[in-house]
Protein backbone atom coordinates (compact mmCIF):
# COMPACT_ATOMS: atom_id res chain seq x y z
CA UNK A 1 0.00 0.00 0.00
CA UNK A 2 1.54 3.37 -1.27
CA UNK A 3 1.86 6.17 1.23
CA UNK A 4 -1.17 7.91 -0.19
CA UNK A 5 -3.54 5.43 -0.22
CA UNK A 6 -2.16 4.87 3.27
CA UNK A 7 -3.20 7.69 4.58
CA UNK A 8 -6.95 8.02 3.10
CA UNK A 9 -7.81 4.53 4.51
CA UNK A 10 -6.35 6.13 8.25
CA UNK A 11 -7.99 8.92 7.87
CA UNK A 12 -11.64 7.36 6.86
CA UNK A 13 -10.72 4.86 9.67
CA UNK A 14 -10.23 8.20 12.34
CA UNK A 15 -13.59 9.53 10.30
CA UNK A 16 -15.79 6.66 10.73
CA UNK A 17 -14.99 5.82 14.51
CA UNK A 18 -15.51 9.09 15.31
CA UNK A 19 -18.69 9.59 14.29
CA UNK A 20 -19.55 5.90 15.35
CA UNK A 21 -18.01 7.53 18.77
CA UNK A 22 -20.27 10.25 18.61
CA UNK A 23 -23.91 8.26 17.61
CA UNK A 24 -23.04 6.05 20.77
CA UNK A 25 -22.43 9.08 22.90
CA UNK A 26 -25.02 11.04 21.58
CA UNK A 27 -27.57 8.53 19.73
CA UNK A 28 -30.24 11.85 19.21
CA UNK A 29 -27.63 13.61 17.16
CA UNK A 30 -26.89 10.71 15.40
CA UNK A 31 -30.54 10.60 15.12
CA UNK A 32 -30.85 13.92 13.95
CA UNK A 33 -27.79 13.48 11.66
CA UNK A 34 -29.50 10.79 10.03
CA UNK A 35 -26.79 8.35 10.87
CA UNK A 36 -28.28 5.99 13.83
CA UNK A 37 -27.86 3.33 11.41
CA UNK A 38 -28.56 1.23 14.42
CA UNK A 39 -30.74 2.67 16.13
CA UNK A 40 -28.95 3.37 19.28
CA UNK A 41 -31.45 6.35 20.15
CA UNK A 42 -34.31 4.25 20.34
CA UNK A 43 -32.29 1.13 22.44
CA UNK A 44 -31.01 3.46 25.16
CA UNK A 45 -34.19 5.15 25.57
CA UNK A 46 -35.92 0.96 25.15
CA UNK A 47 -32.86 0.22 28.11
CA UNK A 48 -34.16 3.41 30.46
CA UNK A 49 -37.50 2.24 30.52
CA UNK A 50 -36.27 -1.29 30.60
CA UNK A 51 -34.55 -0.27 33.74
CA UNK A 52 -37.15 1.95 35.40
CA UNK A 53 -39.81 -1.32 34.77
CA UNK A 54 -37.25 -3.28 36.16
CA UNK A 55 -36.99 -0.81 39.36
CA UNK A 56 -40.66 -0.27 39.87
CA UNK A 57 -41.44 -4.23 39.91
CA UNK A 58 -38.41 -4.45 42.43
CA UNK A 59 -40.64 -1.83 44.61
CA UNK A 60 -43.52 -4.01 44.10
CA UNK A 61 -42.40 -6.83 45.11
CA UNK A 62 -40.75 -6.04 47.92
CA UNK A 63 -43.98 -3.97 48.97
CA UNK A 64 -45.34 -7.45 48.76
CA UNK A 65 -43.39 -8.87 51.05
CA UNK A 66 -43.40 -6.62 53.96
CA UNK A 67 -47.58 -6.17 53.33
CA UNK A 68 -47.38 -10.11 53.89
CA UNK A 69 -45.12 -10.19 57.13
CA UNK A 70 -47.49 -7.08 58.21
CA UNK A 71 -50.40 -9.07 57.90
CA UNK A 72 -49.08 -12.10 59.72
CA UNK A 73 -48.21 -9.38 62.81
CA UNK A 74 -51.63 -7.96 62.74
CA UNK A 75 -53.56 -11.78 62.61
CA UNK A 76 -51.00 -12.63 65.20
CA UNK A 77 -52.06 -10.06 67.54
CA UNK A 78 -48.65 -7.86 67.88
CA UNK A 79 -49.68 -4.84 66.21
CA UNK A 80 -53.48 -2.98 65.32
CA UNK A 81 -54.95 -2.30 62.63
CA UNK A 82 -54.08 1.16 62.49
CA UNK A 83 -50.47 0.71 62.91
CA UNK A 84 -50.48 -1.75 60.00
CA UNK A 85 -52.60 0.61 57.79
CA UNK A 86 -49.86 3.30 58.75
CA UNK A 87 -47.09 0.89 57.64
CA UNK A 88 -48.93 0.20 54.26
CA UNK A 89 -49.70 3.82 53.17
CA UNK A 90 -45.86 4.75 53.89
CA UNK A 91 -44.73 1.63 51.99
CA UNK A 92 -46.52 2.74 48.88
CA UNK A 93 -46.65 6.87 49.18
CA UNK A 94 -44.30 6.70 45.97
CA UNK A 95 -46.76 4.46 44.46
CA UNK A 96 -49.37 6.83 42.96
CA UNK A 97 -50.52 4.18 41.34
CA UNK A 98 -51.14 1.77 44.31
CA UNK A 99 -53.09 5.20 45.74
CA UNK A 100 -55.51 5.59 42.90
CA UNK A 101 -55.97 1.90 43.01
CA UNK A 102 -57.01 1.64 46.56
CA UNK A 103 -59.44 5.36 46.39
CA UNK A 104 -60.97 3.32 43.74
CA UNK A 105 -61.69 0.29 45.55
CA UNK A 106 -62.83 1.66 48.46
CA UNK A 107 -64.76 5.20 47.17
CA UNK A 108 -67.03 5.52 50.48
CA UNK A 109 -63.94 5.26 53.20
CA UNK A 110 -63.29 8.97 54.69
CA UNK A 111 -59.56 8.69 53.98
CA UNK A 112 -56.64 7.42 52.87
CA UNK A 113 -55.79 6.04 56.32
CA UNK A 114 -58.87 3.95 56.37
CA UNK A 115 -58.93 2.88 53.01
CA UNK A 116 -55.87 1.31 54.09
CA UNK A 117 -56.92 -0.34 56.75
CA UNK A 118 -59.92 -1.53 54.48
CA UNK A 119 -57.10 -3.29 51.83
CA UNK A 120 -55.70 -5.57 54.71
CA UNK A 121 -58.33 -5.93 56.38
CA UNK A 122 -59.64 -7.66 52.43
CA UNK A 123 -55.54 -9.20 52.92
CA UNK A 124 -56.65 -11.08 56.62
CA UNK A 125 -59.65 -12.25 54.97
CA UNK A 126 -58.24 -14.34 52.17
CA UNK A 127 -54.65 -15.48 54.51
CA UNK A 128 -57.10 -16.81 56.72
CA UNK A 129 -59.83 -18.39 54.25
CA UNK A 130 -58.52 -21.68 54.90
CA UNK A 131 -59.42 -21.66 59.00
CA UNK A 132 -62.83 -20.84 59.33
CA UNK A 133 -62.29 -20.19 62.97
CA UNK A 134 -59.54 -18.36 62.97
CA UNK A 135 -61.08 -16.07 60.35
CA UNK A 136 -63.73 -15.61 61.97
CA UNK A 137 -62.04 -14.94 65.32
CA UNK A 138 -59.52 -11.97 63.66
CA UNK A 139 -62.28 -10.33 61.78
CA UNK A 140 -63.99 -9.71 64.55
CA UNK A 141 -61.62 -8.07 66.60
CA UNK A 142 -60.03 -6.51 62.84
CA UNK A 143 -63.71 -5.32 62.21
CA UNK A 144 -63.91 -3.79 66.18
CA UNK A 145 -60.57 -1.78 65.35
CA UNK A 146 -61.62 -0.49 62.01
CA UNK A 147 -64.96 0.71 63.86
CA UNK A 148 -62.81 2.68 65.90
CA UNK A 149 -60.15 3.74 63.16
CA UNK A 150 -63.61 4.83 61.23
CA UNK A 151 -64.58 6.41 64.05
CA UNK A 152 -61.48 8.26 64.96
CA UNK A 153 -61.35 9.54 60.84
CA UNK A 154 -64.65 11.20 60.83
Amino acid sequence: MNGALRTTAVVILVGVTAVATMGAATPKWAGEAGLDVWGLSSLRTDLLRSAELDEERDAARASTEVRGQLVEELIAGRLSLAEVAEYILQLNRDRTGWLVALRLAYPTAVDDRERAARSVLAAVEMDTIGDPSRQSETNKRLRAELMALAGQTH
